[in-house]
């Protein structure tokens, strides 16, 4: 529990702006405003000089462009994966937003925008030195780092279910691991 606790509380809140239907930035939370400052600086447009990254601009722009020519669809949501100047990617989500939970005409545009997950990769070979796996145990902890499940595992390596829940076993006493996530989790690290 405690695992789940550390992953809740490392998890970055969503950055939310929100557009009027003028092309104005009425909301952006202080979230929204970091992962402004981090999406490229370089693309900017926008009306009056504003400072909104073209590709969430394209966003807002996109879903109100659509509204204007079709009606208003509650429902037409768009996204965008962004790259930033550092290397991290942010996921972003447009949707109309009505005045209150009835409204079938929206009033706003919001965008979320959260940071997507940087895979890390695991140094299996350096793993294996420091927690003495046999060549069988870093198969099945390389399969395990892949989420696959005991049965997929015994189907992969032509072994029984059985024998991979005793080389899981011990691949947790080796490295002092109460469970598959936490020899995912430690590996990671």
């Amino acid at each position: 529990m405690d695992d789940i606790e550390e992953i809740i509380k490392k998890r970055s809140a969503p950055g939310i702006l929100l557009f009027d239907m003028a092309d104005r930035l009425v909301f952006a939370s202080e979230e929204a405003l970091d992962v402004l400052a981090e999406i490229r600086k370089t693309k900017i447009k926008g009306k009056r000089g504003s400072l909104i990254p073209s590709e969430i601009y394209d966003l807002y722009n996109g879903l109100n462009r659509s509204k204007k020519t079709s009606g208003a669809d509650v429902t037409k949501t768009d996204s965008a994966i962004i790259c930033g100047d550092r290397g991290l990617s942010y996921y972003a989500r447009a949707f109309p937003v009505g005045l209150d939970g009835k409204v079938k005409k929206s009033s706003y545009i919001m965008i979320v925008v959260e940071k997507i997950g940087q895979k890390r990769t695991v140094d299996f070979e350096k793993a294996g030195k420091q927690y003495q796996f046999t060549k069988r145990e870093l198969e099945l902890v390389k399969l395990v780092c892949d989420g696959l499940a005991n049965r997929d595992i015994s189907e992969k390596l032509f072994i029984s279910e059985h024998t991979v829940k005793d080389h899981i076993k011990n691949i947790k006493k080796k490295m002092n691991a109460a469970s598959r996530n936490e020899i995912v989790a430690i590996l990671i690290r």
